[in-house]
């Protein structure tokens, strides 16, 4: 059967989900009804599929403002437990590889720009791990979960730039000055080095203590948003505007430097490219169909199917993974 040869996939995907706290029965709908919905989305599943972390947001009456808070659940549903109590929303929250850490982004502290947070899944409250003057708006955990790589924009930074910051220390090391393109970053397999678009010579990659200089990976993949480098570090998927086929994804060689090639290129708008971990299959979300739905395609050419159900809602791709059939991985 044609499932029988699909790579086995888990993957959460979320449409904006609705509830009542306390829904009263028996009446129309009123005004401090709606003030009492909750919205819970971006769920994030744990490396050892235990929990699922999510937002729910919900109106402040009296402030005036919508707050939203990360919390987290096991897989059975038995346990239900939120994790911050901030004033500030909290927001893109990540796990650690290892999964002993719960990142995410809050404007709490001082100077109220958006930092990196963590939550240590052993016990104790939030710390906060970064304090630039820019506001952060991406990061992303390292393979080996020793590290950081976040972008970051300000007043005084002529467009995004990128630090990568050590977990254990809380030192940052920032690796570009007004030099990025797009705010995507990639770590590599090994965890030494962050691939990002730089403003003068298209894709690169670049140590992540910052040393040396950057090498460019690709001079003709311009404007290109990195998406995910290969488990076995010869393919970086990224994603680039067209003028007529909007989001499309396409890939690189990482060895051999040669020129970009196509992988998907639509009329429709391709998101979220990830790979198997064996380097088979992609992974990726598409509005083909009227709504994003998630798929997956042999990599580098060859089928593809669609994995989300067809619910006639947007589906937004949370966690994707991507384990091909008796690999054990």
């Amino acid at each position: 059967m044609r499932n029988s040869q699909l790579a086995s996939i888990l993957f959460l995907f979320s449409s904006p989900t609705f509830l009542f706290a306390q829904n009263p029965r028996g009446r129309a709908v009123a005004i401090d009804d709606v003030f009492r919905m909750q919205r819970v989305g971006s769920p994030q599943i744990s490396p050892d599929g235990a929990w699922i972390a999510y937002t729910v947001t919900s109106i402040d009456k009296d402030a005036d403002k919508r707050r939203t808070a990360l919390w987290m659940v096991n897989w059975d549903g038995t346990q239900d437990v939120r994790l911050t109590f901030g004033k500030e929303s909290a927001s893109s929250a990540n796990w650690s590889p290892d999964g002993k850490y719960l990142s995410y982004l809050a404007s709490e502290g001082e100077g109220k720009k958006s930092q990196i947070w963590l939550l240590d899944r052993r016990g104790g409250g939030p710390q906060q791990l970064t304090n630039v003057k820019g506001d952060i708006d991406r990061y992303r955990w390292s393979p080996d979960g020793k590290r950081i790589a976040a972008a970051f924009a300000g007043p005084q930074i002529n467009g995004t730039d990128i630090f990568t910051v050590d977990i254990a220390r809380s030192v940052p090391t920032r690796l570009t000055f007004g030099e990025i393109l797009t705010e995507g970053t990639v770590w590599s397999p090994d965890a030494t080095q962050v691939a990002y678009t730089s403003r003068r010579a298209a894709l690169v990659k670049k140590r992540f203590d910052g040393s040396g200089s950057e090498e460019v990976i690709s001079a003709t993949a311009t404007a290109a948003e990195v998406c995910d480098w290969s488990r076995d570090g010869k393919w970086i998927l990224y994603m680039v505007q067209g003028a007529e086929t909007h989001r499309d994804l396409w890939y690189v060689s990482v060895t051999d430097k040669g020129e970009p090639r196509q992988f998907l290129q639509t009329k429709a708008q391709e998101t979220c490219g990830q790979f198997s971990p064996d380097g088979k299959w992609v992974a990726y979300s598409s509005d083909e169909s009227g709504t994003y739905q998630i798929y997956v395609q042999a990599f580098p050419s060859g089928g593809k199917w669609r994995v989300s159900l067809p619910s006639g809602q947007n589906a937004a791709c949370a966690t994707i993974r991507c384990r091909s059939p008796g690999d054990g991985r």
